[in-house]
């Protein structure tokens, strides 16, 4: 069951890339997918993620309207 949510995932992330202006690759390494105690580590990640990538963005793409 979790291949299939896997592979569900990977098609949907394809298909939002070749619609998307920007997309965010957080880097989860060590959190696993029933990791719920480790929520905080992986908010974190991603809020990195979301700076980097905006920092780098195309332009339109703005930081100002996050609350990070």
């Amino acid at each position: 069951m979790a291949r299939i949510a896997l592979l569900s995932s990977a098609n949907t992330d394809e298909a939002a890339r070749m619609h998307a202006d920007l997309t965010i690759k957080v880097p989860l390494d060590g959190v696993g997918m029933l990791e719920f105690h480790q929520i905080d580590e992986a908010r974190a990640a991603g809020r990195r993620a979301a700076e980097a990538a905006l920092h780098e963005a195309p332009s339109g793409c703005s930081i100002a309207a996050l609350d990070l």
